[in-house]
This record gives C-alpha cells, sequence and structure tokens, in this order.
C-alpha cells in the first residue's frame, strides 16, 4: 500500500509486504486502549525493533517508545533516523528482553520475534514481568503453515536446506526493511497452537487479524527478481493484496497481528451476549448483575451483536463491551463472528439473553467449544409461534443450563418449548437498592402525577391503559416512560380519546428512580410478563401500584401489597385508578411498608450471588466431566 496516514512517513513499512498493514493494526490498538489518556504520558515498548519501523512512527505520533533490539547495526541506523526526524520520545537501546531494567511499560509490541524464540514461553514471561497491570500486548507472528514458512524450516533446519540457501544467497541480494540480524525461526506456528501457547501463559487474545494474504509470500520466493521494492507495482499487488486479506479464512493467512492482555487464571471469563443494548429489563439486568459478577471472582465480557443503544454509555463506564454490528443471512456473520471471539478469549462460560443472541450465540459456543452455555428466558413469550419453539427446541442439547426469573416461566418453558425441568434454575430478578429513590409520604400532587415504565409493544397493553384513563373523571397527568415501535399508534389513540394534553412522552430515560419518588401512581397493565422489574421497582420506592393480575407478579407481591385487575379489562382499571385517587392516604401508607420489605429481599446483590454459584456449580460438574472422560480407558 502507498503511504496514507502522517506517520507513514517516519517509515520504510511501505517497502515490506503488508507492512502499512501491521503498523496502522498496532496504531489502532494502541489508540482504541488508551482512550482519552494523553499520548505522552503512555510508554511503549518496542521489542525487536530493527531499524525502528514501528517505534519512529509511533513516536511521531506522541508517544514515549523505546526499541530494544540486539543488532547494534540495527540500534544505531534507528537512532539517527530519530534524530534526524527530531523525534525526541524516541530511545533506542542494544539489548534483549531479559537484560532490560524493571522499567513497566504500558504497551508492548513484539513484531515477528516471538518465531525467533527457543524458548517462547520464558519470553512471553519476560513480556509480562514489564508490561504494567491493565497493559497491552500486541504481536504479529508468521503462519508457521504458510509456503515460505516451509521453505525457511526446510532452509534453516536441514544441511541439504543450509546448502541450497548459501547458493541463492549469491543470486539473490537480499534487502531486509526490519533488521539487518538473520536469525533462524525458531518456531513454526500454526493458528491453534499459538493461541494454546498464549493461553496457557495467562494471555488473553482479543483481537486476532490476518497480516496478509499471498504478496509476501510471492514477493520473497520469486517477486523480488523481478519488482522494485516501493515501486508502482509493488503497491499496487501490496494494495490489492491487503484487500484479499480481510475476506479469507484466518488459518490460510500469511501471519496474525494479535491483541492480548494478562488474565487471571484463577477469575473464569463469561461473554454475556446480547442482540442491542436496548432500555428493556434484560438488558438493564446484564448490566447489574455484570457489574456484580466481578466482585464474585469473575471476568465479564458484554457482546452486543446488532447494534449499540441507549444503555450503550452505561454499559462502555463499568464493563469490557464489544459491539460486533453484523447481520446477514440466518446470522450467519454473527456466528462467524462470535466463533472468532470465543476462539481467541476462551471464555470459560457463554451466558446468552433474548431470541436472536440465545440462537446465535448458543451455536457458537457450540462450535468454539465453551464448557458451559447458559441461557435465562426473561419473558413467557406468548408472541412466539411454531417456529420460535422449535428452533429453541432443537438448541436444548446444547445448553448446559436454562434460568427462569420465576416459577411462571419455568412453567411455561417445559409446557410449551419442552425444556427439561431439571435443566431449569430459577433467579429471580433484583432490583439496584443503590438507585431507589424512596418517595416521601406526603399526599399526591393537586393535580396526581400517575407514570408507567416499558417498551412501547403489544405486550404491555398502554392501549387498555389509554381507554381506561379516559373513563376518568377526576384530574390526573401520566408520564410515559420507554420506547417502540407503537409509539405512534399509541400517541394517535390518545388523539382519538382526547387525553393526548395529558399524556406526557418521556422517552427512554436514565433517570426512572428519580421519576417514581416524585410521581404518585405506578400503572402497569402488561398483557403478560417474564417478571415484571419495572413493577417492583416502583413498589421497591413505596409508590402505590395498580398492575394486571398476572400470576407471575404474586412471586413476589401478595394479593393485597398493590391493587390487582383483570388484565385487558378497561372498566376495573378505570375503577382501580379512580379509587386510588380518591382516596390516596390509605394506598400511601400501604406501598411504604410493601416497599420496605421489598427493599430488603430483593436486592440485585442476591440475584447476582445466586448467578455467581450456578456458574462455580456448573463449572465444577464440567471440569469433572472432562476428568471422567480422560480417565477412561480406550477400548
Amino acid at each position: 500500500m502507498k503511504p496514507s496516514r502522517p506517520y507513514h512517513s517516519s517509515t520504510a513499512y511501505h517497502r515490506e509486504p503488508g507492512g502499512l498493514r501491521r503498523l496502522d493494526f498496532f496504531v489502532d490498538r494502541i489508540d482504541k486502549w488508551r482512550r482519552s489518556r494523553d499520548p505522552s504520558t503512555i510508554r511503549i515498548l518496542d521489542v525487536g525493533c530493527g531499524n525502528g519501523n514501528i517505534a519512529l512512527p509511533l513516536a511521531r505520533i506522541g508517544y514515549t517508545v523505546t526499541g530494544a533490539d540486539i543488532d547494534e547495526m540495527s540500534i544505531a541506523n534507528a537512532q539517527q533516523s530519530a534524530e534526524d526526524l527530531q523525534l525526541d520520545s524516541a530511545t533506542f537501546v542494544v539489548s534483549s528482553l531479559n537484560r532490560m531494567s524493571e522499567v513497566l511499560f504500558d504497551v508492548i509490541i513484539a513484531s515477528e520475534v516471538l518465531e525467533h524464540q527457543k524458548d517462547p514461553v520464558t519470553f512471553l514471561a519476560e513480556i509480562a514481568r514489564h508490561l504494567a497491570p491493565g497493559g497491552l500486548f500486541l504481536l504479529s507472528v508468521p503462519n508457521g503453515k504458510s509456503l515460505e514458512e516451509r521453505i525457511r524450516r526446510f532452509t534453516t533446519h536441514t544441511s541439504v536446506g543450509r546448502w541450497i540457501k548459501a547458493r541463492m544467497k549469491r543470486v539473490i541480494l537480499q534487502q531486509d526493511v526490519q533488521s539487518a540480524v538473520k536469525n533462524p525461526h525458531e518456531q513454526f506456528f500454526s493458528l491453534r497452537a499459538l493461541r494454546s501457547l498464549l493461553f496457557a501463559n495467562g494471555w488473553r487474545v482479543y483481537d486476532v487479524r490476518p497480516a496478509a494474504a499471498i504478496f509476501k509470500e510471492f514477493y520473497y520466493l520469486v517477486g523480488r527478481l523481478c519488482i522494485r521494492r516501493g515501486s508502482r507495482m509493488f503497491h499496487s499487488l501490496d494494495a490489492f493484496d491487503d484487500a484479499c486479506v480481510r475476506r479469507l479464512p484466518l488459518s490460510v493467512a500469511d501471519g496474525w497481528l494479535i491483541e492480548a492482555k494478562r488474565f487471571d487464571p484463577s477469575r473464569p471469563l463469561v461473554l454475556q451476549i446480547l442482540p442491542m443494548l436496548a432500555s428493556g429489563g434484560a438488558e438493564r439486568l446484564v448490566y447489574d448483575i455484570s457489574v456484580r459478577l466481578i466482585a464474585e471472582g469473575f471476568d465479564v465480557e458484554v457482546i452486543a451483536i446488532l447494534r449499540g443503544g441507549p444503555l450503550e454509555p452505561l454499559f462502555r463506564g463499568s464493563i469490557p463491551l464489544t459491539i460486533l454490528n453484523v447481520r446477514g443471512l440466518f446470522g450467519i456473520s454473527a456466528i462467524r463472528a462470535l466463533v472468532r471471539i470465543m476462539r481467541c478469549e476462551h471464555p470459560a462460560i457463554v451466558h446468552t439473553h433474548l431470541f436472536g443472541a440465545d440462537v446465535w450465540g448458543r451455536i457458537a459456543a457450540w462450535i468454539a467449544r465453551v464448557p458451559v452455555i447458559v441461557s435465562t428466558e426473561h419473558n413467557i413469550n406468548v408472541e412466539h409461534g411454531w417456529l420460535h419453539r422449535r428452533v429453541k427446541g432443537w438448541l436444548v442439547p446444547l445448553t448446559t443450563r436454562f434460568i427462569a426469573p420465576a416459577d411462571a416461566v419455568k412453567r411455561n418453558m417445559v409446557a410449551r418449548e419442552y425444556i427439561p425441568a431439571r435443566k431449569i434454575t430459577i433467579i429471580p430478578n433484583g432490583i439496584d437498592m443503590t438507585r431507589v429513590r424512596v418517595r416521601s409520604p406526603h399526599g399526591f400532587h393537586d393535580v396526581p402525577r400517575c407514570i408507567t415504565v416499558g417498551r412501547l409493544v403489544p405486550q404491555k397493553g398502554y392501549a387498555v391503559l389509554f381507554k381506561a384513563l379516559a373513563l376518568v373523571k377526576s384530574p390526573w397527568i401520566l408520564e410515559v416512560i420507554g420506547s417502540g415501535p407503537l409509539e405512534h399508534a399509541l400517541q394517535a389513540i390518545t388523539e382519538r380519546l382526547r387525553i393526548d394534553s395529558r399524556i406526557h412522552w418521556m422517552g427512554t430515560r436514565e433517570d426512572v428512580p428519580e421519576r417514581l419518588a416524585v410521581s404518585d401512581v405506578f400503572l402497569s397493565p402488561s398483557r403478560w410478563e417474564g417478571f415484571g422489574l419495572a413493577l417492583l421497582e416502583a413498589a421497591a420506592a413505596g409508590l402505590p401500584c395498580i398492575a394486571s393480575d398476572l400470576p407471575v407478579f404474586h412471586e413476589f407481591l401478595a394479593k393485597d401489597d398493590v391493587t390487582f385487575v383483570e388484565p385487558g379489562n378497561v372498566p376495573s382499571f378505570a375503577h382501580a385508578i379512580a379509587a386510588i385517587l380518591h382516596d390516596p392516604f390509605s394506598s400511601i401508607a400501604r406501598a411504604r411498608v410493601v416497599g420496605e420489605r421489598l427493599r430488603k429481599i430483593n436486592s440485585v446483590d442476591v440475584s447476582a450471588r445466586a448467578y455467581a454459584v450456578l456458574y462455580q456449580e456448573l463449572l465444577k460438574k464440567s471440569a469433572d466431566n472432562k476428568s471422567s472422560r480422560l480417565l477412561v480407558p480406550d477400548s
């Protein structure tokens, strides 16, 4: 490729096949990792820096870079280039990694160095010793099964090959862009062997990209006899190779570009997979559970398959988050992307939520041989037809355990989706007590403030609520918090009922606890629910509630805790609203008692602890099963 970025002028990598692709990968990963930190505060070590073709561009960007190499000539060339470019933030030393001082670096780069190590395990341990906590390790490694590497192994590790290589050197004038040192390759890695080596030595791989397709092999084998480095043809073929490599399987690439970080083997990695980060109860539960699982001894990463959403800023501030932004025919692209992540990161548990992520995530986890696969059913999915249930049935054998938030959901899973009851564990949803804002005991406002929270979808029954409110003669206003596909249709209904002036459409909000605390009545007209987290939060805040009489609500609320009405019954709902507005004080007193009780027993901390206990149980069972299989003698 031709130089196109400002820092490309500080490197000779445009004269090496795939060189700029490799450099850009390192720069982009460091930039993503540092976020808003000042580049000058980030210390980078370039191991085996050669002539400084990586260190110099990074220094030009503003990073503080140290380049280390055992070849004095390469270091002298790099130091001279730094002086010519007036890059004071670049320092070059003649040293191997194990001889360097105990200085910690934020980022360490080892570009085509690992394959030269006779003892790669010791080398990786030295990298870990010099990397600051939370630091980034970037490396490029050639594909040991490529034609170029097979020939290299023959010419460096056999007597006949060394003889042929000596004769060829007399014909071909070698020009090594990176380093003047001609150390032989000691290791020839496959992708699986490389991932296994890194994982076994405490490195979790977060990304793998192909380094080049075939141009590098072609050039070093025969191309340099007729193509001059840096020529127009050279750049054109290199650019074509860059376009091709994006579409090739990783296993056939000429080499790999890898992003890795240290991890604690005692902390299992849990991948929580969602379709998107909408503002629903499932997404909020995943966030609340994930941040607490970290304190329970797990590493957690959240993956959104289709896109982000309103809760994206919340997740990004607390939990490692990956948004794939993929979709395609039958989710094939999503499955491929998830498999690549799982094979890189070696999760101990994959936990999927909501239908799309349930299907694609579980298939990907099975392909990637994840030991424990968990799925949570968040709702009683009345709208799911035969095909949805059939797909779920096909995935039952792939699933280690299902989680239901309530007994009503479990019964539905057994009866309609034919999931064995023994594979279902009930873990009730909890609420984040730090977010609860308790309503003061004062009476209602002069114009009572009603509130409802939920997605604007048929399940929530908002049409029934609006028709009931139209029958209430007392003054009231209603805040509707949430968004969804029925928003315009529901607004049209309120206009026809002539109550649109009293409906405040609030959209998705982050201050729901504050809005509940200043409201007077919570309304929940749902047709069905898997748990009813919004109702639980409102009741825990001490807010008088009117809700559809659904069996799932009775699993955490007694019959007299809130006012229950028949689902879909407009006159009953209207009568309940009118009654509570006419006599608010008894409802307020009752709501305060209910709220105090719920705040003691329905904390999300309890739910997170239950998830942690279940995860540990499943991991232990998986490990025991694996040990049993290993102990069974071959017949």
